[in-house]
């Protein structure tokens, strides 16, 4: 029996099967909750049940959770060095301890997505670290989850969508710059949220959004006469 992960995929990865994309051995799948019948891969492994009972991956040790992000990385290095998209919808990432969650190793990304993707709180040092990169095709962080703080500082994108995101601490997108579309559609920023010096090139578009902080965009510059806001 496969992993039941099981979710569309938002526009443009919308080809991708709705399946889990990874191939897990079944005899690596975890049964959650017990005598549910219910197989999770570990990208997919939810931390906590219906019924508040953590799954298994809330007792990862801090190794398990390193060598959990390095797998994510080597699966997006395999897409980038096949010229394919990298799926990586619906993953929810484990509790990270004394370390940052960092994606900001000094390679373009190939498309990529994370829509419906869990960033959790994280102690200490625990961020979700996205800052530096260079997403040159289309990403999408669509319906995804962040209970951390999530840095986009001085990345680069083509094409981005984070339509129905929410950020639970503080987000900033400093310096960053859009080369294609940007569109915030009804995402909640539960905290302050930070476009200082953003770039947009492409249609910005930020309606129906929640903000219960402060989203700053001094020194923002958007080139669109589409930029909706």
């Amino acid at each position: 029996m496969p992993c039941c992960f099981h979710a569309a995929r938002p526009s443009p990865f919308e080809h991708f099967d709705p399946g889990c994309p990874l191939n897990i051995p079944d005899s690596e799948l975890v049964e959650f909750p017990k005598s549910s019948g219910n197989q999770w891969c570990r990208f997919h492994l939810p931390l906590n049940g219906h019924n508040g009972v953590g799954s298994p991956k809330m007792r990862w040790s801090e190794k398990g959770s390193e060598d959990f992000n390095l797998e994510i990385i080597r699966e997006i290095e395999r897409a980038r060095e096949s010229n394919k998209a990298a799926d990586l919808s619906g993953v929810v990432f484990p509790e990270y301890n004394f370390f940052t969650l960092d994606f900001s190793f000094n390679r373009n990304w190939p498309a990529i997505s994370f829509s419906g993707a869990s960033f959790p709180s994280f102690d200490l040092l625990g961020n979700a670290q996205f800052s530096e990169i260079s997403f040159d095709h289309d990403v999408t962080f669509k319906n995804a989850q962040f209970n951390g703080a999530a840095w986009f500082s001085r990345s680069k994108f083509g094409a981005a969508s984070f339509d129905g995101a929410r950020f639970e601490q503080g987000v900033s997108f400093r310096g960053a710059s859009f080369s294609g579309y940007a569109s915030f559609v009804g995402v909640t920023f539960m905290c302050a949220a930070s476009f200082h010096e953003t770039y947009f090139g492409g249609n910005f578009i930020f309606n129906q959004v929640s903000v219960a902080g402060k989203a700053a965009f001094s020194g923002s510059r958007s080139v669109s006469n589409d930029a909706k806001e």
